[in-house]
């Protein structure tokens, strides 16, 4: 997809929203990378995800009207994003449908992986009862996958 739209710069380590912020816009990534994060810079910070080459983030805030959720930063020495409003994402020109269908994909790849983490979570959960309930103790890769969840959740 082309785009009229200004790219905007950013070098590594630039914050390109914090979180607690009120959203005016969404942003495609047109080169470099950006990170996503949790209690960006505190102590209990936490790395949620790597935002790459035509990908969006910073959709959900300005969809539903809420703050940001999350921290972004620049990753990359010369990141160029694209930012879209509100207003863009409404407009029917055939740029703003185009937009619009990426970003449906992109957020229903998102919840097919979503899906199926949280169902190899319930799994984990299930095999950990299990072994539990049998006086069992839990084998390696029962552990490791314990382990991997709990790291993805724990903030501290």
């Amino acid at each position: 997809m082309s785009s009229t739209k200004e790219i905007l710069h950013f070098k590594r380590d630039s914050i390109i929203f914090k979180e607690g912020d009120k959203a005016d816009c969404m942003y495609k990534v047109k080169y470099g990378f950006v990170e996503i994060y949790l209690n960006y810079k505190e102590k209990n910070q936490k790395l949620l995800t790597r935002i790459g080459h035509d990908e969006f983030f910073g959709e959900m805030a300005l969809l539903d009207d809420t703050v940001r959720s999350a921290t972004a930063v620049s990753a990359d020495s010369t990141t160029q994003l694209i930012a879209y409003s509100k207003e863009d994402l409404l407009k029917g020109s055939d740029e703003s449908t185009s937009v619009r269908s990426d970003l449906l994909r992109q957020m229903s790849d998102h919840l097919v992986r979503l899906t199926d983490t949280y169902m190899d979570v319930c799994k984990t959960i299930a095999y950990y009862k299990a072994s539990e309930e049998v006086g069992k103790s839990i084998d390696i890769d029962l552990q490791k996958a314990i382990d991997m969840y709990s790291a993805m959740f724990i903030t501290y």
